[in-house]
């Protein structure tokens, strides 16, 4: 009888297809439904030390780290509080452009999402600084933006993006 906004399934399915696992449910009418999560836990020895190689830093057993680059606070605390959820994810935050690249330098976390408009620059410049960088170039970086119209998503996908999301699409428009 709790009606939910649907944000965390959503967000979560992201996040999992992102990880290279998947999340499936088991439903039973008047008894509730049981969601379930399968992500890889860690690569073997050989493919740890090359993906550590490619990102540029220690290969890390378990533990996954988010670097969340969003000047909006209540995006930012609603994006915290989801991946506060998720047992061995560690959240970085930073509120603009610069302080995300150096989040992004100094903790070399396994995915980045960004938001497009951010107050000192835009994520697509965001976006071509990390991949300047050889030890961030493997780095998967989501786009979480408002921007919804099909312009904007061809734009954010020829970008280079690994993934473009609107806000409306993740359930995340906290401003509706």
């Amino acid at each position: 009888g709790i009606d939910g906004t649907g944000i965390g399934l959503a967000l979560s399915r992201r996040l999992v297809d992102l990880m290279g696992g998947s999340i499936g449910f088991d439903s039973t009418p008047g008894e509730g439904s049981r969601f379930w999560v399968d992500v890889p836990l860690h690569a073997g020895p050989d493919d740890a030390e090359a993906a550590a190689a490619e990102r540029g830093g220690p290969a890390c057993g378990g533990g996954f780290a988010v670097l969340y680059v969003e000047d909006d606070p209540d995006s930012m605390a609603l994006m915290r509080h989801l991946l506060g959820t998720l047992p061995d994810v560690t959240l970085y935050e930073a509120v603009d452009g610069a302080a995300g690249f150096a989040a992004a330098l100094r903790h070399r976390p396994d995915l980045v999402v960004l938001d497009i408009d951010l107050p000192d620059t835009d994520g697509y410049a965001l976006l071509e600084r990390i991949r300047g960088r050889p030890e961030l170039a493997a780095t998967p970086v989501l786009a979480l933006s408002a921007g919804a119209l099909p312009d904007d998503v061809g734009r954010g996908r020829a970008a280079g993006f690994a993934a473009y999301l609107t806000r409306y699409e993740a359930g995340l428009d906290v401003h509706r």
